[in-house]
């Protein structure tokens, strides 16, 4: 799976490891037949190991998928604001933070034959750890543009609504990109076209 947790929370918590493979499975198998088809089974031996050695670790396919999710948010935050921190016009900032945002999963969900099914049980199955997830993104957009227009950087000047209303629609504006089927190449087009929409608005002329 392009999932991957951290190496060194992995080698702190006992199964580490043997739960970063189970998550790889489980992505690679989910991309390949959709959450429905998927079986412990198929997880089970992606990850090469028993069935009953995977109950051990997760009671189900939905304890995987929520684990899948939480190692994403966690991965996918540290990126974007690893990504904001860069130097470089609004546009390429937002363009860099935007592809750390995917988390390095994003694609391989988008080139899915399942990628609608994936997307709704992302937003079903682990609804709390995606709103929670998606609200601490919002704030290091939100503090982003507030530090921009502070340091003179960013303009917000025509623009209606505060740094964290500008962020709220930014990141609606992204998830709107995974809601239409797309290809990855026309999928990447877009990413870039809106980090040249919202990068130019801020841009300070």
């Amino acid at each position: 799976m392009g999932l991957e947790t951290q190496k060194n929370a992995s080698a702190q918590q006992p199964g580490g490891n043997r739960e970063d493979a189970i998550l790889r499975s489980a992505f690679e198998a989910f991309t390949r037949y959709g959450f429905r088809r998927t079986s412990m089974e198929d997880i089970a031996k992606g990850a090469k190991i028993s069935r009953p050695a995977l109950y051990l670790h997760f009671r189900n396919k939905e304890a995987i998928f929520r684990a899948m999710a939480e190692a994403y948010f966690a991965r996918a935050t540290r990126a974007l604001e690893r990504a904001l921190l860069d130097k470089g016009s609004a546009v390429e900032v937002l363009h860099r933070a935007f592809v750390a945002k995917d988390g390095g999963i994003l694609h391989a969900i988008v080139a899915s034959p399942h990628s609608a099914e994936l997307l709704d049980a992302h937003a079903s199955i682990s609804a709390d750890i995606v709103e929670d997830g998606e609200r601490r993104m919002a704030s290091l957009f939100a503090n982003w543009i507030a530090r921009g227009v502070s340091e003179g950087r960013l303009n917000t000047t025509g623009i209606s609504g505060t740094p964290a209303e500008i962020a709220g629609t930014l990141m609606s504006a992204l998830k709107g990109l995974k809601s239409v089927p797309t290809t990855v190449d026309t999928y990447q087009a877009a990413q870039r076209r809106l980090a040249e929409l919202f990068g130019r608005a801020l841009a300070r002329d």
